[in-house]
């Protein structure tokens, strides 16, 4: 199978490093308020479609979910020329530490995060693993009051399993698709030589932009963190691939010992 037909799904790929800043202990959100929600709606209807559920994780994870626009340099033989990218993520933490992927703000000399009510901040990166895909940017804006994603358990995730998707395809923040687990432990390939291994398959709809975004299960908790595609043209065709969870977690702790 061809290199070429494997695209990250953010609008471009990056060059050069952002200056990283010390981070300070990740605190992250345990609760979901989906169960609760969906668990209302079974005593007051006696029974959840499959509508109440993509509309009641939508409503409960959006508020966490943010556009990331990155700006990095392009060098040519007489002159630099500024190149924008961009991507999206998970806010996890209250004092806005924000999940996405490497390859989203690898080389950008500047990082930009837009909340989904349409607030913009500057942000720093913080740390990441490239070989994982992972990548954490803090943003420090005064008074905030963040919605917290929920990162979940993505051991126990099974073929065949409904997923939400949401993040910027070609820049349209707030974009939800839905699906199922298509195959678990997929090996991924990348055009820089870098190998994902143990990766999720999904046929929820995933495209340029909604790299870094989340994958929800049915409780409104992240399970993956969006990341490819693979498609002959560079758009979609049912297969999409997520970094597990707990490969994020790992990657949380080997930060935090460096603190």
């Amino acid at each position: 199978m061809s290199l070429k037909k494997f695209y990250i799904a953010s609008l471009i790929s990056l060059s050069f490093s952002a200056c990283a800043t010390p981070a300070q202990k990740i605190i992250l959100d345990t609760t979901s308020e989906v169960p609760a929600k969906l668990n209302s709606i079974l005593q007051s209807s006696g029974q959840v479609s499959d509508e109440d559920i993509n509309v009641t994780v939508y409503k409960t994870a959006i508020t966490s979910v943010v556009g990331i626009n990155t700006t990095s340099t392009s060098r040519s033989y007489f002159n630099f020329t500024p190149v924008r990218g961009t991507g999206s993520g998970s806010i996890i933490s209250k004092d806005g530490y924000v999940l996405t992927n490497y390859h989203v703000i690898n080389g950008a000399r500047k990082i930009e995060v837009e909340l989904s009510n349409g607030t913009k901040f500057e942000a720093n990166l913080i740390g990441g693993d490239k070989d994982k895909d992972v990548a954490i940017i803090k943003i420090n804006p005064s008074n905030a009051n963040f919605t917290v994603a929920n990162l979940g358990n993505s051991d126990g995730i099974s073929v065949g399993q409904k997923v939400l998707a949401i993040g910027s395809p070609f820049g349209l923040d707030g974009t939800l698709t839905t699906g199922i687990i298509s195959s678990l432990n997929r090996t991924l390939p990348a055009e820089d030589g870098t190998v994902l291994k143990d990766i999720i398959q999904t046929d929820a709809a995933i495209n340029p932009g909604n790299s870094g975004g989340p994958l929800l299960n049915s409780k409104g908790e992240i399970i993956g963190v969006n990341t490819a595609i693979f498609s002959p043209n560079g758009a979609n065709v049912g297969i999409g691939f997520a970094v597990p969870i707990n490969k994020v977690k790992d990657v949380l702790k080997t930060l935090e010992t460096k603190m």
